[in-house]
């Protein structure tokens, strides 16, 4: 975690409290060290300087999500997918492109749903705890209506 990604956190979080004199220090000393000029924290300039700051960096995914943004940006997340084809002919050099296929056409099965909002719960939680473990018993048992026992 780079100084940068603390600092545009810190501005969010001030934002977010109500201190926004806090906020903007906290922006401007990012766009300072990149000599830009100072800007007012709001939520849209802090999730731009953070796309901006952090784009090679991997922690885009998590800020959608936290920002309840993944539903508008990943809505077509799946629909196609790339493929390779060479257009070159039997005698020219490779002339490799991208293309893009239609991959999937059941709206319901690609792009991120609200459902992805939430983590799995882990394999290993689960087991420890008894009471998850009596719930599903339980209710798998109503739902199979058979005679099994725990």
């Amino acid at each position: 975690m780079r100084y940068a990604e603390v600092l545009l956190l810190a501005a969010e979080a001030n934002l977010k409290d109500g201190n926004q004199s806090e906020a903007d220090a906290c922006l401007n000393e990012v766009r300072q060290r990149a000599r830009l000029d100072a800007k007012t924290a709001t939520l849209d300039a802090i999730k731009l300087e953070k796309r901006l700051e952090l784009c090679s960096e991997y922690t885009r995914y998590q800020d959608i999500i936290r920002w309840k943004d993944a539903e508008a940006l990943l809505k077509d997340q799946g629909e196609r997918t790339p493929i390779l084809s060479n257009k070159a002919g039997k005698d020219e050099p490779d002339n490799v492109a991208v293309e893009y296929i239609q991959y999937n056409k059941d709206k319901t099965r690609y792009g991120f749903k609200e459902r992805h909002y939430l983590l799995p719960i882990p394999a290993k939680e689960i087991r420890l705890n008894r009471i998850w473990n009596k719930m599903q018993v339980g209710k798998a048992y109503k739902e199979s209506k058979s005679n099994f026992v725990v």
